[in-house]
C-alpha cells in the first residue's frame, strides 16, 4: 500500500522472470528499494479481531513531505514527496485495515526489495536442508526413532542432526579435495580424500551390414 505521492516511473515495475541476469536483478531491486520509501508500514500488531493500523511513510520517517513539517527535518538522503503544500495527503496519516483487505499481500518487507530478497533467499537453504534430512542423507521419516515421548525423540533427533552436519561438513571438504576438518581439529593425521577420476567408456566395435551378411556365422 503506497501513497499517491509515489512517482509514476515507480508504479508499474516489472517482475523477476526466470533466467534474469544477476546484474539486471540488482538494478530492478534498487528501483523497488526506491519505491519502498513511499509505502505504508505497520504501526501496531493486529488486534484480536485481525484489524491492524498502518502509518504513512512521512510518519514512519521514510519520506519527507511538505505537509508534515516534522518530516522535513529528516536528512536530505530521504526522498521528498511532490505533494502540493497545504493539500491533503496521506503521507503522515494512519489507516486501519480489516483482516480481509490485502491479507495475502501483507509481509514484513515490501516485495522486490533487497530486504525481501534476503528473506526469500533463506527459503532455498531451508528447502535444501529439508531435502538432506528427509531424502538425500538422513532419510528421516515416520518410524525413524522408536521411542515415545517428546523429550526422548528430541534428544535422538538432536544427535541425528548433529551427525548430519558432520556428514555435510566432510562432504563439502571432500568435494574440494580438502583435508577432513574434524581430523584437523583433533590433530590427527589427515588422509587425502579419494576423489574418483573421470570415467572412460570402451570403444564400440563398428560392424557394417556387409560384415553381417558376408561374414562367418557367430560361434
Amino acid at each position: 500500500m503506497f501513497t499517491d505521492a509515489l512517482p509514476h516511473p515507480l508504479r508499474d515495475l516489472p517482475g523477476f522472470p526466470i533466467g534474469m541476469r544477476t546484474e539486471e536483478k540488482a538494478k530492478l531491486r534498487a528501483r523497488y528499494d526506491q519505491r519502498a520509501a513511499y509505502a505504508f508500514t505497520p504501526h501496531s500488531r493486529p488486534d484480536t479481531d485481525g484489524y491492524q493500523r498502518f502509518k504513512g511513510p512521512a510518519l514512519a520517517g521514510h519520506l519527507r513531505c511538505p505537509n508534515h513539517p516534522r518530516s522535513m527535518r529528516l536528512p536530505h538522503t530521504r526522498p521528498t514527496s511532490t505533494c502540493p503544500p497545504g493539500a491533503e495527503c496521506a503521507c503522515g496519516r494512519t489507516v486501519t485495515l480489516s483482516p480481509d483487505v490485502m491479507a495475502w499481500t501483507r509481509q514484513r518487507n515490501a516485495w522486490g526489495t533487497n530486504a525481501w530478497a534476503a528473506d526469500y533467499g533463506r527459503r532455498s537453504a531451508v528447502e535444501s536442508g529439508n531435502a538432506e534430512i528427509k531424502t538425500h542423507r538422513l532419510h528421516m521419516d515416520r518410524g525413524f526413532t522408536r521411542v515415545f515421548g517428546t523429550t526422548k525423540n528430541s534428544i535422538l533427533i538432536a544427535f541425528a542432526l548433529a551427525g548430519l552436519n558432520h556428514i555435510l561438513l566432510r562432504a563439502w571438504h571432500t568435494k574440494r579435495q580438502l583435508p577432513d576438518p574434524w581430523a584437523t581439529f583433533a590433530g590427527e593425521e589427515t588422509i587425502e580424500p579419494a576423489v574418483p577420476g573421470p570415467r572412460t567408456r570402451a570403444r564400440r566395435r563398428t560392424i557394417t551390414r556387409t560384415t553381417l551378411i558376408d561374414g562367418a556365422p557367430p560361434g
